[in-house]
């Protein structure tokens, strides 16, 4: 029996590089991206295939479509992974256009690109496309507007694939996690932190009470329970391997938790208790 095929984006490190992980172990081929070459030791290490891909470069993924086809060959790619996500922390207001761009190129219109270049080889399949989303898509919070309204925006496009697709043959899953140690809490408190200071005239007004509460959201952020990746790991491997998946698919834990109270309760009810938990200084959005 030819062994099933899989795509993830984003293995550098995190998320893609542990569900590469453990989709070898369960015995999935699999081709992993990174954006540099030495970021594909790892995978290598883990008898994984390497390519390197730019999601905010049309060019780029499009060589690594013609590659991942090839790769492919006549078995096709049973799933897709469009795991590669980035964060750009700040006041709504205040972000610049290019950070705006950024977060969308990369977590939003890049996975789109992508599932793009790969639709013969998964429809060939009869694969599955998963997408990494966020709780922070239907719970969004202070300081990670952006992030939260690229995530949401990839939901709404992940439906319409699902819709235009189904009949094709492929299934869609959109798997919602909570927090986890992984490098974007790095990256992105890094970036954050460049819109602390002194601001622009515009911003003057607000800027004592953005200082305080990028604070109250950051201690709160970065002391929050975090889950191992590890287990979302597993968690993303027992979706792509399902006979069945739902459209929807929240971490277990906390996430689940949290979409149902965004169900059941008003949402400036929610937006109180998220307010509440930043002042004591701890947030629950982990598992």
């Amino acid at each position: 029996m030819t062994a099933r095929r899989m795509v993830i984006t984003g293995c550098s490190s995190g998320f893609g590089l542990e569900v590469a992980r453990e989709a070898r172990a369960r015995g999935w081929h699999v081709l992993g991206t990174v954006r540099r070459q030495e970021d594909g030791a790892k995978l290598e290490e883990f008898g994984c295939d390497v390519a390197l891909l730019d999601l905010c470069d049309e060019a780029s993924t499009e060589a690594f479509g013609a590659n991942a086809r090839a790769w492919a060959q006549e078995a096709g790619v049973h799933c897709l992974v469009n795991n590669a996500g980035t964060s750009f922390p700040g006041p709504t207001i205040a972000l610049t256009r290019d950070d705006f761009r950024a977060q969308f190129e990369v977590n939003t219109i890049g996975h789109m690109r992508v599932t793009r270049q790969l639709m013969p080889s998964l429809v060939q399949a009869q694969g599955r496309v998963l997408f990494i989303s966020s709780v922070s898509a239907f719970l969004p919070t202070p300081m990670l507007g952006a992030y939260a309204a690229s995530k949401r925006a990839l939901e709404a496009l992940a439906e319409a694939f699902c819709l235009e697709t189904e009949a094709l043959g492929l299934s869609t899953c959109i798997i919602e996690p909570g927090s986890y140690r992984t490098q974007i809490w790095k990256t992105s408190v890094a970036r954050g932190e460049a819109y602390r200071g002194e601001r622009p005239e515009v911003e003057k007004p607000f800027q004592d009470y953005f200082e305080s509460l990028a604070e109250m959201t950051k201690q709160a952020a970065l002391s929050q329970p975090m889950g191992k990746p590890q287990n979302l790991a597993r968690f993303v491997l027992d979706q792509a391997e399902a006979k069945n998946v739902p459209l929807y698919a929240p971490t277990p834990g906390a996430p689940r938790t949290m979409r149902f109270f965004r169900w059941l309760m008003p949402a400036r009810w929610l937006h109180g208790k998220v307010m509440q938990q930043l002042r004591r200084g701890r947030w629950r959005g982990g598992d």
